[in-house]
């Protein structure tokens, strides 16, 4: 779980840095492709975990892509595998996992929309580090507090 909560912390943090750096925020093309990985996460729809995996990469693909820096989008897609390593620690069903899923990526969505920088670099921490946070909280694991303030 330490590792898991290391590889999320790099990966939000590369998310809030591609915002922060970009020049402009989300377009409307950017935004409908969010979109439509978030409607593709229809708990109806997704038949497994590399479903589930693959529909948050590429909605958050469009996050870390958005400043245009090639070693910074690299090396955020280098954890791509995270997700899953997350997915098969949490241990649990996969219809709740599933289910909450899209809940959490139109939450996000939604304070993309509104464009405001600074709530959308809380909101992808809180996306990232709130699941963790929980896991860790269950399990009686310390972790910097700091992490989830960074922003």
């Amino acid at each position: 779980l330490q590792d898991i909560y290391e590889l999320y912390l790099m990966r939000a943090n590369y998310e809030v840095l591609s915002v922060k750096v970009a020049e402009t925020l989300f377009t409307e093309e950017e935004i409908a492709e969010m979109a439509m990985a978030v409607k593709a996460m229809d708990p109806s729809l997704i038949r497994d975990y590399d479903d589930m995996s693959e529909l948050d990469n590429r909605f958050h693909r469009v996050i870390a892509a958005k400043c245009g820096l090639k070693h910074l989008y690299n090396n955020w897609d280098s954890l791509s595998y995270c997700g899953m390593l997350a997915i098969c620690y949490s241990n649990r069903p996969m219809d709740y996992l599933i289910s909450i899923q899209e809940k959490n990526h139109k939450e996000l969505l939604s304070v993309i929309e509104e464009g405001d920088r600074d709530k959308i670099c809380k909101r992808i921490i809180f996306h990232y580090m709130n699941p963790v946070k929980e896991l860790m909280d269950e399990q009686g694991i310390d972790y910097c507090q700091n992490a989830f303030e960074l922003v």
